[in-house]
């Protein structure tokens, strides 16, 4: 039987899919079935812990304006530190930990992503005018920084490769 070597998909843009490619996802969502499975309650924990902060990564990536999309960026961010004990463990300086331990970039135009989200939150004025200004800029970039760290956790919790 032929089986094709490339799959092209269509969901707002087009993407080429090879068979490669599938057989990494299928992999991986058998890793991922199988640690939900796991009778060991920790991994089930860690692995739902993980799906969800892939639902909010997801729906930092949908979200059209920048400043909800690096919010939603956040969050994953910090659930993804909790889960991996950073939040517990170094008290104010868990964001720097986490990034560096991860080798992400977490400053932009100076300011760390812990700054940047409180200033939005909870300041009036030029400060929250210049993180706003920052975030427009870099939102994406944020982004691709949590995604590389997600890959990470996901690909040690599971055992599987994700290059």
């Amino acid at each position: 039987m032929y089986m094709p070597t490339t799959i092209q998909v269509s969901v707002g843009k087009a993407i080429n899919l090879d068979k490669e490619i599938l057989d990494e996802a299928v992999k991986l969502m058998d890793k991922l079935k199988d640690a939900l499975q796991s009778s060991d309650p920790n991994k089930r924990r860690v692995v739902d812990g993980l799906l969800r902060v892939v639902k909010w990564w997801v729906s930092g990536s949908l979200d059209e304006d920048p400043l909800d999309r690096f919010l939603k960026f956040f969050i994953a961010f910090e659930m993804l530190a909790s889960l991996m004990g950073y939040k517990g463990k170094f008290g104010d300086s868990w964001v720097e930990d986490f990034c560096n331990d991860y080798s992400l970039t977490c400053k932009f135009e100076g300011m760390s992503v812990n700054k940047i989200r409180n200033l939005i939150m909870h300041e009036p004025g030029e400060e929250r005018e210049r993180a706003e200004e920052v975030v427009r800029k870099h939102a994406d970039e944020f982004g691709r920084e949590v995604l590389k760290a997600l890959w990470r956790a996901l690909s040690e919790e599971l055992g599987v490769g994700m290059d």
